[in-house]
């Protein structure tokens, strides 16, 4: 999933296996990785959230699994929404479209950051 592209934007996708979480402030590219690959054997709730403060969290099965400093977007991004690739030109310093060879289903998008509880809860379905 990404919207953006070589100045402002952010991209949630995965790079060997593991998740990854890029915003691009400015030109400037700041980056959160996951310390392991998700499995390939099961559906993975994989989420990522842009705190007030500008850090970049992200979250496997409802459970935060990295955070690193990143940087808030003063303006949206100009790109499309991409669901499955990033169209060019890219977020992240990757070849583009690099579209996604699974499944995906209930992307959310949200303007704001959700707290652990909800994302918990939406990870769960409890």
């Amino acid at each position: 999933m990404a919207q953006g592209g070589p100045g402002f934007g952010y991209s949630l996708f995965l790079a060997q296996g593991k998740p990854h979480f890029v915003v691009r402030s400015d030109g400037e590219v700041f980056d959160v990785v996951g310390p392991d690959k998700l499995p390939l054997d099961r559906s993975v709730h994989l989420a990522a959230t842009l705190t007030a403060d500008g850090n970049l969290r992200l979250f496997v099965d409802g459970r935060q699994v990295a955070e690193a400093p990143g940087a808030l977007l003063p303006q949206k991004p100009a790109d499309g929404l991409s669901i499955g690739f990033d169209s060019p030109p890219p977020v992240g310093a990757y070849k583009s479209p690099a579209p996604f060879a699974g499944s995906l289903s209930d992307i959310r998008l949200y303007w704001g950051t959700l707290d652990s509880t909800s994302l918990s809860t939406w990870a769960t379905g409890r």
